[in-house]
């Protein structure tokens, strides 16, 4: 785990930051045992924190982790980063809003590069976008994604 908050050494918080990696080895749930034998304590709540793009969360729904992605810190960070309030800007912060904003940028940059132009990020913000309409259209029409069991990579459709 990437940080672990105590409260009064009853409400405990685990941050798991993922940058250029997804959730693997069960090592969310593990963190929460852990966690949980060392301070005998129900009261966990397990946030992943995601800085890049990722097309799939199951494994973290699956842990009971909050996901929290670059555009919810973004919305905080900007009322912070915007405030007329001098003596509240933190350098850590700009910097580090800067950066997510420059994340977001090059993702978002596949909706005005020419095609052929394009990097890895506007793949993945392309990749991204295409998967949401996806969904959200099965969703609309009463449709199910499946997993096909063969390869487990397919995804078949099929009406609920």
């Amino acid at each position: 785990m990437d940080v672990l908050v105590i409260i009064n050494k009853q409400e405990i918080i685990i941050i798991e930051d993922k940058i250029f990696s997804s959730e693997h080895s069960n090592q969310l749930e593990r963190y929460a045992e852990i966690i949980k034998k060392e301070y005998n304590t129900e009261h966990i709540h397990k946030v992943y924190f995601k800085m890049h793009e990722q097309g799939n969360y199951n494994k973290v729904n699956a842990a009971g982790y909050t996901i929290y992605t670059r555009e919810n810190m973004l919305r905080i960070l900007k009322e912070y980063i915007t405030s007329p309030s001098s003596e509240r800007k933190n350098d850590i912060l700009v910097d580090f809003y800067n950066k997510l904003n420059e994340i977001d940028h090059n993702i978002n940059k596949y909706l005005t590069e020419k095609i052929n132009q394009w990097d890895q990020h506007c793949w993945q913000g392309f990749y991204i976008a295409l998967q949401k309409i996806v969904l959200d259209e099965a969703q609309q029409h009463n449709i199910l994604l499946k997993k096909n069991g063969r390869s487990g990579k397919k995804y078949v459709f099929s009406s609920l």
